[in-house]
């Protein structure tokens, strides 16, 4: 037995956290340089605000509605993830992390499920502050459906066990559901499900595995089974290794300078560098892309990548043969806007074997990455950095709408006045289950 956990509009939830005067209130938070919504409140999906419009266009809609935007902050939305799976961890005999909201949990052997469902919710909320719905079922297919029906019906109250259901619920759930909402349903996919006459999840339930497979793949077959209660998918307590460790970013402003792009090369080798420690890794290769904005007429991709002498970890040999890299590919007069480094040919230091010519990285270089990492992870990711990022500003993310860091960064702590009210959360109450059938009239709109 499988269940999902996952935070409801996790960023947007995240910025709340702190701030107990949006509660209840219209929030978005948006891409890299303020372009785009990447992620909206329950309100300001009432709003009429679509996932993925450009800010600007609807700026307008923001300013009359009153809703909070916000800069994406990369640091919060980690540190919060971190502490909820934590969290999750506490009372789930097994856990696998997905993604920064969601983990799904082995509750093999548990007497009453629904009830360690009803308990990891309200803890999540009242440790972390973020709201969260819990999906319960005999696969992992089965666990995210139905997280999306208790996501989407507050009759649920948050956690929707599969098994607690009747069969007549069963069937007009998923009768009632369009196939696009099936995890592992793609765009692609779910239209040339349409052209075989599969428009709901019921369709594909009633589907031949076998058929499905010789039409499609393997992928599909399984979903078919996972449908069904059979388990294809086990849970993965253990991440498979990293292949490649990549770090990118679009600049505030078009850069033509190739100090200011040094700089930029820099910081993301410097970014990539901490996760490869963070994993036991060594790097083989490193390469580096940069690249002028792709809707202007005069275009250019830079893409270069070199071997090292031997497997590293350094920050100061990997941003060296980034910058070299840099300076390889790019051209004069050129104005770009994004560039990104990737670490290539990734290996385990414990597993790895010694070279009597390229011993690679030595103690005192060890010891100088451990300090630099636990100064960052102490003070803020950036509080130690090297002197080539100090060159230029226009290669810096543009993040107006910075909500403060306040679980990383010592400067940026929630302040508290005398003589102020402290609010908070109300745990929530604990859910009922008077009705769980859907309702008749709803069908799969998409079509």
């Amino acid at each position: 037995m499988f269940a999902l956990i996952d935070g409801n509009s996790f960023f947007a939830s995240c910025e709340r956290v702190f701030r107990p005067d949006l509660w209840r209130k219209p929030v978005i938070v948006l891409s890299n340089n303020d372009g785009c919504v990447i992620a909206r409140s329950e309100e300001a999906k009432k709003a009429g605000i679509p996932m993925g419009a450009p800010f600007f266009k609807i700026s307008g809609l923001v300013e009359r509605h009153g809703i909070a935007a916000f800069s994406c902050n990369y640091e919060l939305y980690a540190d919060l993830s971190a502490r909820m799976m934590a969290c999750v961890a506490s009372l789930a005999p097994a856990l696998e992390v997905y993604s920064i909201d969601e983990a799904f949990a082995d509750f093999s052997g548990i007497t009453d499920a629904s009830a360690l469902g009803v308990k990891i919710r309200h803890r999540v909320m009242r440790w972390i502050g973020i709201p969260a719905c819990v999906g319960i079922g005999a696969s992992k297919t089965l666990a995210k459906f139905s997280n999306h029906l208790a996501k989407r019906n507050p009759r649920f109250s948050g956690v929707c066990n599969w098994l607690d259901l009747t069969e007549t619920e069963r069937l007009q759930w998923m009768r009632s559901t369009s196939v696009f909402d099936l995890w592992g349903i793609g765009r692609k996919l779910g239209e040339k499900l349409l052209e075989q006459r599969i428009r709901t999840v019921f369709d594909l339930y009633g589907a031949d595995p076998a058929l499905m497979r010789r039409r499609h793949s393997v992928t599909v077959e399984r979903i078919v089974h996972e449908l069904h209660g059979i388990p294809c998918l086990e849970l993965e307590e253990i991440s498979p290794a990293q292949r490649q460790v990549l770090r990118s970013r679009s600049f505030a402003e078009e850069v033509s300078d190739i100090g200011e792009i040094k700089a930029a090369v820099s910081r993301h080798a410097h970014s990539a560098a901490a996760a490869l420690r963070r994993w036991n890794g060594l790097a083989s290769c490193v390469g580096v892309m940069i690249r002028t904005n792709r809707f202007k007429a005069e275009r250019h991709f830079g893409w270069d990548v070199t071997s090292l002498p031997a497997p590293s970890s350094d920050t100061l040999v990997l941003s060296a043969a980034a910058t070299r890299l840099a300076g390889r590919i790019f051209r004069p007069g050129m104005k770009y806007k994004k560039a990104g480094v990737v670490l290539l040919e990734l290996v385990d230091a414990n597993t790895r074997t010694g070279d009597l010519f390229n011993p690679g990285d030595s103690e005192r270089s060890r010891a100088l990455m451990q300090t630099i990492d636990s100064i960052n992870s102490r003070y803020g990711g950036e509080a130690v950095k090297s002197a080539a990022e100090l060159v230029g500003t226009k290669w810096h993310t543009r993040r107006e709408r910075l909500s403060p860091r306040y679980t990383t960064r010592w400067d940026e702590l929630r302040r508290v006045d005398a003589g102020t009210t402290n609010t908070g959360f109300k745990e929530p109450v604990s859910p009922r289950r008077p009705d769980f059938s859907p309702p008749r009239s709803e069908s799969a709109t998409r079509a």
